[in-house]
């Protein structure tokens, strides 16, 4: 069975995405705080602004492909703490992308619809970004960072 990690497994996105996927992957949670014990999926507090603590830890799971769910998705959180929000949004997922490019692991990198101002109704890859709020900021300087580390990485902007 393909292993599959999936970052930020305690929050709503993260923890969904591996009840759907645990039948079919042997599905790796990585946790920040809150544990989560689900009968079948395995659990792993990593410490994820490290980027030796990640590759250690792909290095003993060697999953198939990692699914960064991780981030700061509070709008309100991410403007009176914006170096929380570098972290979390930014620099973690810059961290993830170098590790998993190193060992040719497939990569998805979970972003948002905040890029865009909401101007037009409907937006693709070549729609101009204009970032409104901090979470945005560091959503977008994601992307950029994770497809210049690991270019095969797919980019979901929900």
């Amino acid at each position: 069975m393909s292993r599959m990690v999936i970052t930020g497994g305690a929050g709503l996105l993260g923890l969904n995405w591996a009840i759907r996927k645990a039948s079919t992957y042997d599905i790796h949670l990585w946790l920040h705080k809150k544990n989560i014990n689900l009968d079948g999926i395995s659990s792993h507090f990593i410490e994820l602004s490290n980027v030796d603590a990640i590759a250690k830890a792909l290095d003993l799971i060697k999953p198939d492909v990692v699914i960064n769910a991780a981030g700061l998705t509070s709008v309100y959180g991410c403007e009176h703490n914006p170096k929380h929000s570098e972290l979390a949004n930014f620099i973690i997922a810059k961290n993830i992308a170098i590790a998993t490019s190193k060992r040719s692991i497939k990569l998805v990198q979970v972003s948002t619809d905040h890029l865009f101002a909401g101007t037009t109704s409907l937006n693709n890859e070549q729609s101009p970004i204009k970032c409104l709020n901090t979470y945005a900021k560091h959503k977008s300087m994601a992307e950029n960072e994770v497809l210049a580390k690991h270019p095969d990485a797919l980019v979901l902007r929900t």
